[in-house]
C-alpha cells in the first residue's frame, strides 16, 4: 500500500516539473556563415560605370577584406578602368550593387536562403585589377524564422547593423531556460505581472573571442495573438531584465501583431506579459502558471484524499 502511495507522489511531482519545462529547447537555431569570398563569372554578369559604359567582371571572387585596423575594404574583380562601379548583378549568386550599396545573399549548406549581408561602400574605383573601395556601413537582415507551439504561432526576423565582421552569427528563436527568466521577471516583485512567456530570440556569434560586433539590433516578432493582450519586449541577460522601448502594430496580410524592439546590448530578447481572458482564470490559448499552480494545488488534495481512504482500507 505504502509503495501505490509513494507511485502516486512520484507521478504528481513528475507532472508538476513537466508542466514547468514542457516547452524549454523547443527552438529554431539557425548558423549564418560570412565568408570573406563569393565566386562569380564572367558570363552570369552585367555591369555598368557612373559613364553608363558596360563593363567586364572577370571569373574569380568578390572579396572581402578585413585590413589591420579594423577597417574592411571590398573588390570586385575586372580589368576595365576608368568611372566609378554604379551597378553590377550575378544572376548566378545574386549578388547585386547599385548606388554603392551592395547585397549578398547568404545560404546555408543546404541551400536556403537565411540572411542578406548588406554592405554600403564609398566608390569603387577601378585602376586596371579591379574595383575597390572601403566599406562604411554593415546591416546583417536575417530571414524570417517560424515556430508553432501549443497551436499559436510565432515568427521573428531580425535587422543587425554591425560594426564589424563575425565569422558565423547564430539566430535562434523559441523557448530556452524558460524557468530562468520567468525568475528574474518575478525577483524583487518589479514585474510580477508578467505570467507569459511567449517567445525568445537569441543572437549570438563567433569567434566568441572577439569583441561584440553588433551595435543595435532591431528585432522583429509575429504573433497571431489578440490585439489585446497586453505584453511588451524585453532583454534577458545574467539573471535580469529590463523592458525595451517597443511598438506594436496590425499586418495589414492575415492581421498578424508585430512587434518590434531595439536592443544595443548583447542578451535575449523577450516577448512576455499577460494574455487576455474570455473568462476569470481562463487564458485564451493555453494555461499560464497561475493555472498550472491551481491544477497542482487540486491534484495534491485529491492524492491525499486518496491516500487516506487507502490508509482505511488498510487497517481494516
Amino acid at each position: 500500500m505504502k509503495r501505490i502511495i509513494s507511485v502516486l507522489l512520484l507521478l504528481f511531482i513528475f507532472a508538476q516539473f513537466s508542466a514547468a519545462d514542457a516547452r524549454n529547447d523547443i527552438a529554431i537555431s539557425c548558423d549564418i556563415v560570412i565568408p570573406s569570398s563569393f565566386p562569380v563569372t564572367k558570363s552570369s554578369t552585367t555591369a555598368y560605370d557612373s559613364d553608363m559604359r558596360a563593363v567586364d567582371i572577370n571569373d574569380g571572387n568578390i572579396q572581402i577584406q578585413k585590413q589591420y585596423n579594423g577597417a574592411i575594404y571590398v573588390a570586385i574583380p575586372s580589368a576595365t578602368s576608368g568611372a566609378a562601379l554604379m551597378s553590377f548583378y550575378d544572376q548566378a549568386s545574386g549578388i547585386f550593387f547599385r548606388n554603392n550599396t551592395m547585397i549578398i545573399p547568404l545560404k546555408s549548406d543546404n541551400g536556403e536562403h537565411v540572411a542578406n549581408l548588406i554592405m554600403a561602400t564609398e566608390d569603387l574605383t577601378n585602376k586596371g585589377y579591379g574595383y575597390y573601395g572601403r566599406v562604411t556601413g554593415i546591416e546583417l537582415d536575417t530571414k524570417e524564422k517560424a515556430i508553432e507551439y501549443g497551436g499559436d504561432n510565432f515568427s521573428a526576423w531580425s535587422a543587425l547593423y554591425l560594426n564589424c565582421l563575425p565569422e558565423t552569427v547564430n539566430f535562434k528563436v523559441g523557448y530556452f531556460n524558460e524557468n530562468k527568466i520567468m525568475d528574474a521577471f518575478h525577483s524583487g516583485g518589479k514585474l510580477s505581472n508578467v505570467t507569459d512567456i511567449e517567445l525568445m530570440v537569441d543572437i549570438s556569434y563567433s569567434p566568441a573571442k572577439d569583441a561584440y560586433p553588433i551595435s543595435y539590433a532591431l528585432v522583429s516578432i509575429k504573433t497571431d495573438y489578440s490585439p489585446d493582450d497586453n505584453f511588451s519586449v524585453y532583454r534577458y541577460k545574467e539573471g535580469n531584465v529590463i523592458q525595451l522601448s517597443s511598438g506594436k502594430f496590425i499586418n495589414d496580410t492575415g492581421g498578424m501583431i508585430i512587434y518590434q524592439a531595439m536592443s544595443n546590448e548583447p542578451g535575449t530578447i523577450v516577448l512576455a506579459g499577460k494574455k487576455s481572458t474570455k473568462e476569470d482564470g481562463m487564458s485564451d490559448t493555453g494555461a499560464n502558471i497561475a493555472d498550472v499552480l491551481i491544477f497542482g494545488t487540486i491534484i495534491s488534495i485529491l492524492i491525499a484524499f486518496l491516500a487516506l481512504i487507502l490508509k482505511k482500507m488498510a487497517n481494516k
